[in-house]
């Protein structure tokens, strides 16, 4: 028989490498109480969980791409042509940079258990696709004729990355529990959304020959996106009623009511005369799909504020890893505010739009101002150590 102290070192890691997270922390606890190691030399050889910016890794993309287009429809058009080039410099350093440190596809689930896995699909892989996607239409939208190589280009990056992800989240698929769903996973159908909005303007940045193909992509794409938002919704509800609430990352919640704007904005794009024609009876059910969507969205919106209001001011701080969730989806239900608006000719559905989009500009504001505070006192830390 192996003597109790040869079966764990001095830092606690044990022989045999773990299955779960669940049996290195229990190994390094019993190792405590037998007085074999001290509790500052406990440690785990499991990775740690990922951040918020690790689990996003293109929300800033995101944000900044998005509020290109709402600048323009809040009359601050000033700004526009800055938020594209931004966003364009972010994809290229982020994918120089930040890409080849991310540790792809799965994240450590933080509620561990005997009957959980150490790692689970991170749907927050799907903002890769999304903000490129996102900033290709800010290309599009704004150089139609003199950049649309950048802005195909983008578009294309954005559909390979988005294929990629689909092909590794199939592979887990059947590992899946209910657990895993958070609001997060409304970041997969955002993206459909996202690259049907954007074949649009492909559509009629490209010629003739293109247009067939991308505008029966778009419709697809958007089609695939606002039933993939309803099935989230459902597998969200009955992860709440039997999983309950997470504890962990509940600003990704956001995102529930940014991909409802996002659908009504995609699909009220398809609906415009000018890309399709529809039969009247097909256009009055898309049209009720869009403003049922649209509605759907803002009762959501309206309690997650609320809710984000309540947690700050109970942290009486703000979060060491400041999110770009709320800026992002405040930006996109602007957007939906604005297409919804024109579609159903309703004013105060428009004014809801230039007040949230003039609402996602100031977060993006305060967002980059509190990151570089952030960015600052880590750097005098670092000073005053050295």
């Amino acid at each position: 028989m192996i003597p109790l102290k040869a079966r764990f070192s001095e830092t606690c890691t044990p022989p045999i490498r773990s299955k779960s997270l669940w049996e290195v922390q229990n190994s390094c606890r019993l190792a405590y109480h037998l007085k074999i190691v001290k509790p500052d030399q406990t440690r785990t050889d499991a990775p740690k969980p990922l951040s918020l910016v690790e689990e996003l890794p293109f929300g800033v993309v995101m944000a900044t791409a998005a509020l290109s287009q709402i600048a323009k429809l809040v009359h601050f058009t000033i700004a526009v042509k800055p938020f594209v080039w931004l966003a364009v410099a972010e994809v290229i350093l982020i994918v120089a940079f930040r890409i080849p440190k991310i540790r792809f596809g799965f994240k450590i689930d933080p509620q561990v258990s005997t009957h959980t896995r150490e790692y689970r699909f991170n749907p927050g892989m799907f903002t890769i696709p999304l903000g490129i996607s996102v900033t290709a239409a800010g290309v599009l939208q704004n150089y139609p004729g003199t950049l649309v190589i950048l802005g195909i280009s983008l578009y294309i990056m954005a559909w390979l990355s988005e294929i990629g992800f689909l092909f590794d989240l199939a592979k887990h698929l059947a590992a899946l529990v209910l657990s895993e769903i958070d609001g997060g996973w409304f970041l997969i159908p955002a993206s459909f959304l996202s690259l049907g909005a954007t074949s649009l303007l492909g559509a009629s940045s490209l010629g003739q020959g293109y247009h067939h193909l991308l505008y029966l992509t778009a419709m697809t794409s958007s089609v695939i996106g606002v039933v993939g938002y309803y099935l989230v919704v459902v597998l969200t509800v009955f992860r709440l009623l039997y999983r309950g609430f997470p504890k962990t990352h509940i600003v990704l919640w956001w995102i529930s009511a940014g991909c409802a704007g996002l659908s009504s904005f995609a699909l009220a794009k398809q609906l415009s005369p000018v890309h399709i024609s529809l039969s009247n009876t097909t256009f009055a059910i898309l049209k009720f799909i869009d403003t049922m969507t649209w509605s759907f969205g803002l009762l959501l919106l309206m309690p997650i504020v609320w809710f984000s209001l309540v947690h700050l001011f109970r942290l009486r701080h703000f979060p060491k890893s400041i999110p770009w969730p709320p800026t992002f989806s405040t930006a996109v239900f602007a957007l939906g505010s604005f297409a919804t608006g024109a579609l159903v000719r309703s004013e105060w559905v428009y004014d809801l739009g230039v007040v949230t989009g003039t609402v996602a500009l100031v977060l993006w504001a305060v967002t980059v101002m509190l990151i570089f505070i952030e960015k600052l006192n880590q750097a005098k830390q670092r000073f005053g150590q050295a």
